[in-house]
């Protein structure tokens, strides 16, 4: 699934990138990367892609792969 994805993602399908991000942060196939999953969810989020903005909530209120930042978590939960 990644290559396909990864054709897509490259060609601006925000779901693919959102997916992408996914693999990353989960480290399915993949090793886990939380900032190469934020770099994916953060093209995904410019889209409107409403899981990849969650996604990045999540990413900051936890501090994952990021300075924990829960004002920086909320205006991704707010978008």
């Amino acid at each position: 699934a990644r290559e396909w994805w990864l054709k897509a993602a490259s060609q601006g399908h925000a779901g693919a990138q959102h997916n992408l991000g996914n693999l990353y942060a989960n480290g399915e196939g993949v090793k886990k990367d939380y900032a190469e999953a934020r770099e994916w969810w953060l093209k995904a989020a410019s889209q409107g892609h409403a899981g990849a903005q969650h996604n990045l909530g999540n990413l900051y209120a936890n501090g994952e792969g990021v300075k924990k930042d829960y004002a920086e978590a909320r205006e991704w939960w707010l978008k």
